[in-house]
This record gives C-alpha cells, structure tokens and sequence, in this order.
C-alpha cells in the first residue's frame, strides 16, 4: 500500500488528509483567459528537439531577454536623470533597476543550470525514499506567509532510479517549484512515486490556476512563460526537459485552466 509521510516520522495510508507544510509562493496577479481547455494529457517528444534547434531557440530567447532588460534599464536610468522627479518617482525607477539586476542574476544562474546538463554525470541509482523527504524539507523554512497542503506517498520497496543525482534534484525542485508558485493559499500539491514497468512514474499534481490549452505545446521551450507577470525566467521547464533526456526519461502534462495541472515523469531504472 503506497504511503504517506506526515512530516514526523509517522505514515498513515492514503488518503488520509496530507500534512500542511506552510509555504511562501510568489504573488500571484490573475488573468483569466478565455481559451479551450484541454482535457487530455499532452505528450513532450523529447527527442525531437534536435540539439542544433535547441540551442537556436536558447540563443534567440536569449538575445530578446536582454533586449528587453537592457531597455527597462537605459529608460529607468534617463528618467532617474530628470531635474524635477519627486521622491516617488524616483523610488519607483529604482525598484525597476534592482528588479532587472535581480532578473539577470537569476538568469545567470539558469544558465549555468543548463550548461551543466552538458558535463558528463554516471546515472547511478538514486532511492527516492531517501531523496524524496530532504528535497521537501527544504521548503519548510519559507512556512511564514501561506499554508499549501504539501505532501507526497511513495509505493514501498521502489527499485532505484537511473539518473544522475544532480539531474534528479533538478527534476524534483523545478517541478515542486512551479506547483507552489502557481497555487493560491488553501490549495494542494502532493507528489506520488510509484512503479511502472521499467520506470518509476512521478505524479506532480496541484490545484493551481492551471495552463491555457493554447500554451502547453510550448511551455518547455527556452525563456516560455505562461504568466509573464510571475517572477522568473522562463528556464526552469527546460532544464526539466534536458535532465530526463538526458537520462532516458519522458514527461507529460495536462491541465484546466482554473483547476491545476498535472506533470507525469517517467525514469528509467536500474536494471536489477
């Protein structure tokens, strides 16, 4: 029977209601579309993307991210240089400057995330029993400003994963990161392990404000967001993309627009 951690050492079978690890999500600004829902899953080919294609994308991406950073920058400095702006004003051009220096050091950091995906790394077998409970942990600290319902059950005696620990890790936070982010307060995320022939099958599931059925075919291409008023950069489905082919894996995903969503992961496993 698959099981729940609680957060104090005890399990309890699912369903029973999961714990409530309080989590600080960014705000969040709405905007209601008014678009087709998808109702079934939507597979990401991860081999069609040739690498050539790839790094086409990245760099155009890329180059219009900086484009648009460079201009909110030149435009807030000349405006900061007018003689008669008043205080506000010039608090207001200030926080637009650290907010684009903000921006660019986060996405530094994402591409150094993606240029390491090109070093070589063994796949050795990674337990999630073990991983699983420490990734989470992490977000307990960030418990100050709303309550999500966090949780995740594993099925018992799960083989180990083929993938390298670092490709793993990418996987597990980028994923659980977006769940959070886009879930209002009183909602639920929770993650379930469990075998699936070859595979271990990741269930990422949340009542978030969902992803336009328009959207879903491009939300792994590099600096794509869906809700352009999130803070980020548009990187962290991509990185998720390049690990698992890295590895060997698939993901996929379905989602209703005011509802959630739902991102399946497959990885491959240790042969026994």
């Amino acid at each position: 029977m698959a099981r729940i951690n609680l957060g104090s050492g005890k399990y309890r079978p699912w369903p029973q209601p999961p714990a409530v690890f309080p989590v600080v999500a960014l705000p969040l600004v709405l905007h209601p579309r008014k678009t087709p829902v998808n109702h079934d899953p939507a597979p990401v080919n991860l081999s069609a993307l040739s690498d050539a294609k790839f790094h086409a994308q990245l760099l155009q991406g890329l180059n219009q991210e900086l484009r648009v950073s460079i201009t909110s920058i030149k435009t807030a400095l000349t405006l900061l240089d007018t003689p008669a702006l008043k205080p506000p004003g010039r608090q207001r051009y200030m926080s637009v400057l650290f907010q684009e220096c903000d921006r660019q050091s986060a996405l530094v950091g994402r591409l150094q995330e993606l240029m390491a995906m090109g070093e070589p790394a063994l796949p050795a077998g990674q337990d999630l029993e073990e991983i699983l409970p420490g990734i989470l942990s992490t977000y307990q600290p960030l418990a100050s400003e709303r309550g999500v319902l966090l949780a995740y059950t594993i099925a018992p005696h799960l083989p180990l994963a083929a993938c390298p620990a670092s490709w793993l890790k990418q996987v597990l936070v980028q994923l659980l990161e977006n769940s959070l982010k886009f879930t209002q307060p009183g909602g639920r995320v929770w993650l379930r392990v469990r075998p699936q022939g070859e595979y271990l099958e990741l269930e990422f599931r949340d009542t978030g404000i969902g992803i336009p059925a328009s959207d879903l075919p491009h939300i792994f291409a590099p600096f794509y967001r869906v809700h352009r008023t999130c803070e980020g950069v548009g990187l962290g489905l991509t990185i998720v993309q390049q690990c698992l082919e890295g590895c060997g894996g698939t993901i996929a995903v379905k989602s209703k627009l005011h509802e959630g969503s739902l991102f399946t992961v497959l990885l491959p496993v240790v042969p026994s």
